[in-house]
């Protein structure tokens, strides 16, 4: 009787607004998960990061960290500054690092000083005050609540489960971990008077699920993540979230800058075959998908008939639940690697190395890893989570001339081979297309397709051995961060490849000496995972010294020798030290014609009874990153302490100055340098360039050219013409230079000799 009457008690009470704070009945509540619920909070920002050995669960929470906790929950970071020097209390100077937090906490109305009228930021936290706290952003005012404070919001606390397993009473002191607890289970309390939950009031908070990621689409940008609740791109700090699970996200500028996994139930599960309404998972269990959850399939709500119609093999489910069995569920297709073609050179112990042990599926019939061919197109095929592969093989190619490249040879997205169009999937190597020497219309080629059809490859067409000749853009060593050999010293390489492409490799031995030149390479031994490297051997190259040589475009010579249709052309632009060097494949046809300077063709190789040539090294041949400027400046620093001096000087490159500092070199005010340059800044000197003719006198003059002495030079396009006015250099044009005496000093600098086809690219006038 005396259970009903308190029954119909409470009814009418919460019928008026007034709720009834029942004492705290869940005694024998399981022992919260304190590490977990402060690790949530950390990653969400709202306490300070730190390792799991450090969270002091056990150590007292301090009003000052409460305020700082309760401005970080509810998004206020931009009050901090606001209340810093505000002087509300004699104990917390503004010079105190939490001044700010206890200003913003007392004047938004969340803390207050206590009876004696000071905060005492150092005091220990009793379950008083944060119950209270916590009930006032429930939205709970003392009214609405039975009973005399304290024990009105301490009650309120343990009858909404937020005290649930914890020991407390009114004036104890709150742990860290409690308060870590609490905060936690406050994020998804209802608020007083609505339905939504504390989190979804707040602005800077919104929880979703991953319904995509870069591991489920390795061709996705890896800042961004597909969601329930629209797509959006986390900090460049933050770990990609794990797909399928729900997370807590807080956002600046449209941008998550935290995430904290909620905390509901998971369930994954890696299908090995549906049949019946049954799934078969790897790890041999049957499984039956839940009714009463919402369904997700390819990034958007689904039903599940549509889940179980779309299951097979290497499916992946994620499927959480709250405590009262709602959820969601969320179904992934299995994932593709990125295609492996196999070259020539992959031995039968390499694609065992890679595939042994693994089904493998080649158009439809099983193979064991020797049968498997050169340029097959080979996908491994795993569950999300990178498990369970087999392997799927394409062995679907076309050949023939290329016809069109669409839309363009700059932005492609089609292939077309004998009028056939074919459209590029998005693992095409697409730098074999875009890049300087890259793919071109009349070439003949192999065009390797997937399963449907898309262009995954191409391999050009051709009769010389000249596909393993690569240029050596990087070799360096650094220590493994592997488990099984952490430490150890590896030796990579990077490496620019006769079609264009550009590929990082492990070697056995340290290839340090190898950077900036050219030689042949194979694959020794295959990486075992999809993202591991190759390891290949490089040969190297002996080099010979040639002269002056002439470029015959027309007949395909170079001097007496013939170059052959496919000939591989490397070019390398800067050898830069400590990092990849600026290379680039060239065609015949980008090259200039006539002589060429000495010391420009590094290597090259003839073959055959003819002798024909068919792989060439030249050095920056179209002269690119270079530029030319006058010295306009030179200053000094000498620092005492390590005995050394830097110099800077200032170079004037078309009419703009830009500052060059070097420990070594002997520059001096007018000379004029050929720098490399990048547009932004000069990254060094290649060498001295002494004007090709000084005078006074002009025989003729014009826009494009300039007659001096009986010789004509030749501008080219990017021509500066400085003029000395006694104080400073400024830009001109040809129309302060006049025929006849000038009454001042003309001197004409050349990019290259001019029986090299040099053309002028500075004047100076003083």
């Amino acid at each position: 009787m005396k259970k009903m009457f308190m029954f119909f008690l409470a009814v009418t009470l919460l019928a008026t607004g007034l709720y009834i704070p029942f004492p705290a009945a869940a005694a024998n509540a399981s022992e919260p998960a304190y590490a977990q619920s402060m690790q949530r909070l950390m990653d969400l920002g709202i306490f300070s990061r730190t390792e799991p050995e450090r969270m002091e669960l056990e150590k007292a929470l301090t009003r000052e960290q409460l305020a700082t906790v309760v401005i970080l929950l509810n998004g206020h970071e931009d009050k901090i500054s606001l209340y810093r020097n505000a002087n509300l209390f004699p104990d917390v100077a503004p010079s105190r690092w939490s001044a700010g937090y206890i200003g913003a906490a007392v004047k938004l109305g969340y803390m207050r000083a206590r009876a004696d009228g000071r905060f005492h930021p150092e005091a220990d936290v009793t379950f008083a005050e944060i119950s209270e706290i916590f009930g006032k952003l429930l939205r709970y005012k003392d009214y609405n609540l039975a009973g005399s404070y304290p024990d009105n919001y301490v009650n309120l606390m343990a009858n909404l489960g937020i005290l649930d397993g914890i020991s407390y009473s009114a004036n104890k002191a709150v742990t860290r971990g409690q308060a870590a607890v609490m905060v936690d289970r406050l994020l998804s309390a209802k608020v007083f008077g609505d339905s939504r939950e504390f989190i979804d009031t707040v602005s800077v908070y919104r929880r979703m699920i991953i319904l995509e990621n870069n591991f489920v689409n390795k061709n996705a940008d890896e800042r961004k993540i597909v969601t329930d609740i629209g797509v959006f791109y986390l900090e460049p700090s933050l770990a990609i979230p794990q797909a399928g699970r729900q997370y807590i996200a807080r956002f600046r500028d449209g941008q998550i800058t935290q995430l904290a996994q909620a905390g509901l139930n998971y369930r994954e599960l890696s299908v090995k075959y549906v049949a019946s309404g049954k799934i078969l998972t790897h790890d041999g269990k049957t499984e039956y998908l839940p009714s009463n959850v919402t369904w997700y399939y390819q990034a958007a709500p689904s039903s599940l008939d549509m889940v179980m119609a779309n299951i097979r093999t290497n499916s992946s489910l994620v499927i959480g639940t709250r405590k009262d069995g709602t959820g969601y569920g969320v179904l992934f297709d299995p994932v593709y690697s990125q295609p492996r073609v196999i070259t020539p050179g992959m031995t039968p112990g390499m694609l065992e190395n890679l595939y042994g042990g693994k089904t493998i599926d080649r158009d439809g019939k099983y193979i064991s890893p020797a049968q498997i061919e050169a340029e097959d197109v080979v996908y491994e095929v795993t569950d999300i989570w990178g498990d369970h592969a087999y392997v799927v093989i394409h062995a679907n190619s076309v050949s023939g001339e290329i016809t069109a490249i669409l839309p363009s040879k700059i932005s492609p997205r089609f292939i077309e081979v004998d009028g056939v169009s074919y459209p590029l999937s998005d693992d095409f190597p697409i730098e074999k297309i875009t890049g300087q020497g890259g793919l071109q219309v009349d070439q003949r080629a192999k065009v390797l397709l997937d399963g449907n059809g898309q262009a995954v490859d191409i391999i050009l067409e051709g009769d010389s051995d000249n596909r393993d000749f690569v240029l050596v853009l990087n070799a360096y060593d650094k220590p493994s961060t592997e488990i099984e050999d952490y430490g150890r010293k590896r030796h990579y390489v990077t490496l620019l490849h006769a079609d264009g492409s550009k590929k990082t490799y492990l070697t056995e031995q340290s290839e340090i000496e190898q950077k900036g030149r050219i030689a042949r390479y194979a694959i020794i031994k295959t990486g075992k995972k999809q993202d591991d490297y190759d390891t290949v051997k490089l040969t190297r190259l002996e080099y010979e010294s040639y002269g002056t040589v002439r470029i015959d475009k027309d007949n395909r010579m170079l001097d007496n020798s013939t170059v052959t249709n496919d000939v591989v052309i490397f070019n390398m632009i800067d050898n830069i030290y400590g990092t990849d060097s600026v290379a680039s494949v060239l065609k015949w046809s980008d090259l200039p014609g006539g002589y060429i300077q000495s010391g420009k063709v590094l290597y090259m190789r003839k073959t055959g009874d003819f002798q024909d040539i068919d792989v060439l090294y030249l050095d920056n041949i179209l002269d690119q990153g270079v530029a030319y400027g006058l010295v306009t400046q030179i200053s000094s620093t000498y620092n005492p302490m390590a005995g050394t001096a830097i110099h800077t000087a200032t170079i004037m490159i078309g009419g703009k100055n830009y500052i060059y500092s070097y420990a070594e070199g002997n520059y001096h005010v007018g000379q004029v340098l050929r720098v490399k340059f990048n547009g932004q800044e000069i990254t060094g000197v290649d060498k001295s360039i002494t004007a090709a003719v000084v005078s006074t006198m002009v025989d003729a003059v014009d826009s494009s050219r300039i007659r001096i002495r009986g010789v004509t030079y030749s501008f080219r396009s990017d021509i500066t013409i400085l003029k000395y006015d006694g104080e400073t250099w400024k830009t001109t044009g040809t129309s302060d230079i006049v025929k006849g005496d000038n009454h001042r000093y003309i001197s004409v600098y050349l990019d290259k000799p001019i029986n090299f086809g040099g053309k002028v690219v500075l004047i100076t006038m003083r």
